[in-house]
């Protein structure tokens, strides 16, 4: 149980990372932006505008594109490693099945 624990909050970390923290946002308190945040706001200023994107959009696009490549590792090698021993680990104790979990093949004994 500690490890979906563990796993839990590393996901939240990741989601709040991309998303932003929406339990600060909601009670209007100033948050650092998000990578949503940067992308919507370049996106909110452009849709209506016949002008080329602005220096602060083009800067704000080169932040989160880093952010974000930074954040896709992080995502890639929780699926890969962390989760996938987790699974690993159910499987071997006979678990009930979750969703998105693959049953392991059983090799014949034969």
């Amino acid at each position: 149980m500690g490890k979906i624990i563990a796993l839990e909050a590393k996901m939240a970390k990741l989601k709040m990372e991309l998303l932003g923290d929406a339990s600060l946002s909601k009670y209007n308190f100033p948050t650092k932006p998000s990578i949503s945040d940067r992308v919507d706001n370049i996106v909110m200023g452009i849709w209506s505008s016949t002008s080329s994107p602005t220096g602060t959009m083009k800067e704000s696009l080169k932040v989160a594109s880093g952010l974000f490549q930074s954040l896709l590792a992080e995502v890639i090698m929780l699926s890969e490693q962390d989760i996938a021993v987790l699974e690993k680990e159910l499987e071997a104790a006979n678990a009930p099945y979750t969703p998105g979990r693959l049953p392991l093949l059983q090799e014949d004994e034969d």
